[in-house]
């Protein structure tokens, strides 16, 4: 796995037969801490546990096929796959986005890859296959990141994936925050996931769109993101998707396309979740995410009307749905601090404990870097607030289960000390 990958001089052809030589110049590789030579690899999961893909990026057109090989050993990669390549003109990218599906992974399984196009060569990197079943992993949650402040922040969620510990990773939204630049703009988008490269190579990395990705109709959203679509039909449904990840039911909304009573994504919902909460035996969550907040109190939240209006109207689309369906947790971004209910429901605390919760926590997590309406303020307590910060940095997810228990424990790690400084842990009887 390397922790700042370049771009090797080795072919993957020659790693696949076993050569020492490609070894040792991958292993001299992985200890250049340069993003120059970065080919933006990222991981997504599909609707098809067995297959992941990849994603990665060439600064110029290409004519050959993106090629992946890969394997459950670094010097014995005997299996191939082969992907398809396309571009988009907004915002000035003129390179080559490369996907490549890699199928038939067992669960839970160790696997090593390295892609190459034309001249073009990612590293050698690994990852562990994914698995819908109950087991106990780690998972990382940002959003609103872009590139000025998000430094540390990487770091931290990077050396989570490095040391093991890390799965898989989700981004609510605002990833990289190329808006805010006077176009053409793609670079900002190149440079985010060249930085990424650490956390997303090596462990999937799953999105839903935020209000600064929809430049240009979120072409480039679109484009560099291989995410699941929900399959409804919906001209939106590339936008929304859910997915069984360790136990838990992820489901990515966007609350950036219609999701209000009566429209194809409100409608999508409600089946997936009725479908998920009569799955509970097999997947004992159900988290939900989405850009923006239910509930919040932040200061600039509260004056742009984030957190009043926008706020009950987000509610009354899908407050209900995440009740009856037992939604355990909310997590978004949007509001630039992090945030965290008590169990909630109808603007009223259900409890103080978050024991076998009969109602839905809400965390605002809009802290990855970006400072735009940077916000460590908050309005009085409305009742329902059990902590709240301003800093920078990043949810981190241990999830467990035991014969008798299963546990989430949630923290706020902040940026400069990478320490924890908010914690909770939900549990529930199995």
């Amino acid at each position: 796995r390397c922790v700042s990958p370049i771009k090797t001089t080795v072919s993957a052809k020659s790693v696949a037969m076993g050569s020492l030589t490609a070894a040792l110049a991958v292993a001299t590789a992985c200890l250049v801490s340069l993003c120059s030579g970065s080919l933006q690899t990222h991981l997504s999961l599909t609707l098809d546990p067995s297959v992941v893909a990849v994603t990665f990026v060439t600064d110029t057109s290409t004519s050959g096929l993106p090629t992946c090989v890969y394997g459950t050993s670094a010097q014995y990669m005997n299996k191939k796959a082969e992907g398809t390549s396309h571009t988009y003109p907004d915002g000035g990218f003129n390179g080559s986005i490369h996907v490549v599906s890699l199928p038939y992974l067992l669960p839970l399984t160790v696997y090593y890859y390295q892609c190459e196009v034309d001249e073009a060569e990612t590293p050698l990197f690994s990852f562990t296959s994914s698995s819908p079943k109950a087991h106990n992993t780690t998972i990382s949650i940002v959003g609103d990141m872009g590139i000025t402040n998000s430094a540390k922040t990487m770091e931290l969620m990077g050396n989570d994936v490095v040391n093991g510990s890390t799965k898989l990773s989700l981004h609510v939204g605002d990833i990289s925050y190329a808006d805010d630049r006077v176009s053409p703009n793609s670079a900002i988008w190149d440079e985010f996931f060249s930085r990424m490269e650490t956390t997303a190579a090596s462990a999937p990395y799953m999105t839903g769109p935020g209000n600064h990705d929809a430049q240009y109709n979120f072409a480039a959203y679109r484009n560099r993101l291989t995410m699941p679509e929900a399959g409804n039909g919906a001209a939106d449904a590339p936008f929304y998707y859910s997915f069984d990840f360790a136990g838990i039911h992820f489901v990515m909304m966007s609350t950036e396309h219609n999701f209000s009573r009566g429209s194809a994504q409100n409608e999508w919902l409600e089946k997936d979740l009725a479908l998920a909460n009569q799955n509970r035996a097999n997947v004992p969550w159900i988290i939900v995410t989405g850009h923006r907040p239910l509930y919040c109190s932040g200061a600039a939240g509260t004056l742009l009307g984030r957190c009043t209006t926008e706020a009950e109207k987000h509610r009354e689309a899908v407050e209900d749905l995440l009740h009856t369906y037992g939604v355990e947790l909310y997590i978004c971004g949007h509001n630039h601090q992090y945030e965290r209910t008590a169990p909630v429901y109808n603007n009223t605390k259900v409890s103080d404990s978050y024991d076998n919760p009969t109602a839905t926590t809400y965390i605002v997590n809009g802290s990855g870097g970006n400072t735009e309406l940077e916000d460590p303020f908050f309005f009085p307590n409305p009742g329902w607030r059990m902590a709240g910060n301003g800093f920078f940095g990043y949810v981190r997810m241990e999830v467990t289960f035991t014969e008798v228990q299963a546990q989430l424990g949630v923290s706020f790690i902040r940026d400069d000390t990478g320490k924890a400084v908010d914690e909770f842990t939900i549990t529930k009887p199995l």
